[in-house]
């Protein structure tokens, strides 16, 4: 017999870890971790803990609206307690918000629906056919786990079978046989698990694995300009089989740190490979590199799964504050780089059409955009003198991430 939950623990914990994320703006799992460190809640909560504050920052804007038309308020206090009252179940609060929300304009409509910000929906109406819009939130709402196989590890049948031996039930994936979808509970800490510990299995999403197959074959000198956390790195060393000079660079000294740790553990580190601490929109290069790979820092608007207080945390503001980030990057890089790649894990035109545009009225005719023929890149957003020589990687196409894409060669 199950235990029941307590309320009471359940609302402590709720209120503790929306006011943490809104107070600091740090990611759902940061979050987590601090309030149950900080606080003695009962372990065997905490698996419903984590499932049900990932459920409620990832609809917080249609819990918050609910809550006011109720009487409760928009303090996190309120949201709580009203909550509370229907019974902590997030399925009869959005039942009744599409009820609500059915009879209001689309900008409004779909915010409450999908619990997304409405400057986001507005920006993204702009561009996109409603139900393009639509279906590319709807996808980032569902909670899906892709793992790469790590052949510098271990072979392709021998990580399947490490996943089958330790309970994950996968599946694979037509277009690259090494990597998987898990179907199995994808609440469960995949980082325990033996195959990920040892190296076998990386988590990497299905788009952030299509980005690096669409730039082979790759070239060296190889410059990885926004390196860290390392999982795009290690995979571009197994499919070179370790025959690229690469300069690998990150801003954090922690990051860098943790990126070392990762290729150690999947066998992708060697004398080929320098990790450098340094910022790349201002580092001074006095040679060329033949290939550069600028996965920049961005909002993650195209990985919420992964992170849903990224909802939370996100304003125009900041969007314009990352593409700021990634301008100064691409102008410093721009000139040293044969050919260049530039990508972001964000749903945002702001942080890829936008910056890429920008970046032509700075260069003119002197950049040529190489064509990817891949079959789940799609045409970037229409209405830019970029749209149909750079490419997206739509969510609900993949169920996988939101990316932008572009592949620039300098003449």
């Amino acid at each position: 017999m199950e235990k029941p939950i307590p309320i009471g623990q359940a609302s402590l914990f709720l209120k503790l870890l929306l006011n943490y994320i809104l107070a600091t703006r740090v990611s759902y799992d940061k979050a987590f971790k601090s309030i149950i460190k900080r606080y003695s809640f009962s372990k065997w909560l905490l698996p419903f803990f984590y499932k049900l504050g990932y459920n409620v920052v990832m609809n917080y804007y249609a819990i918050r609206w609910l809550s006011s038309r109720y009487g409760y308020g928009t303090r996190v206090g309120g949201i709580v307690d009203f909550l509370v009252r229907k019974g902590l179940s997030i399925k009869i609060v959005l039942d009744e918000v599409r009820d609500y929300a059915s009879s209001l304009a689309p900008i409004k409509r779909i915010s409450l629906i999908y619990s997304y910000p409405e400057f986001l929906v507005r920006n993204m109406l702009s561009r996109l056919d409603q139900n393009i819009v639509e279906k590319m939130l709807a996808s980032l709402n569902e909670r899906k786990r892709w793992l790469r196989l790590n052949t510098l590890i271990a072979s392709r049948e021998r990580a399947l079978e490490c996943l089958e031996e330790t309970g994950v039930e996968y599946e694979t994936n037509v277009y690259l046989p090494y990597i998987v979808r898990i179907k199995s509970d994808v609440w469960k800490p995949i980082g325990r698990n033996k195959c990920v510990s040892e190296g076998m299995v990386i988590p990497q999403d299905l788009s952030s694995a299509l980005i690096i197959e669409s730039i082979k074959p790759f070239k060296t000198p190889f410059l990885d300009a926004c390196s860290s956390p390392g999982v795009k790195l290690s995979q571009i060393i197994g499919l070179s089989k370790r025959d690229l000079q690469v300069l690998a660079v990150d801003l954090s000294i922690k990051r860098i740190e943790a990126e070392k740790k990762l290729l150690i553990k999947t066998n992708a580190l060697y004398p080929g490979i320098i990790l450098l601490n340094t910022d790349s929109s201002n580092i001074v290069f006095t040679r060329r590199f033949e290939q550069c790979l600028i996965d920049a820092p961005c909002s993650g608007l195209g990985v919420v799964y992964s992170d849903p207080a990224v909802k939370l945390n996100i304003t125009q503001n900041k969007i314009l504050y990352y593409q700021n980030i990634q301008l100064n990057i691409l102008k410093n890089l721009i000139n040293v780089c044969n050919e260049l790649i530039y990508t972001t894990c964000s749903i945002h035109p702001a942080e890829g059409e936008e910056v890429i545009e920008k970046i032509c009225s700075i260069h003119g005719d002197k950049l040529i955009f190489r064509k990817l023929k891949f079959e789940w890149f799609g045409e970037a957003y229409s209405g830019y003198s970029v749209s149909k020589n750079t490419y997206r990687i739509h969510p609900f196409i993949t169920n996988s991430g939101g990316f932008y894409i572009a592949y620039i060669e300098k003449q």
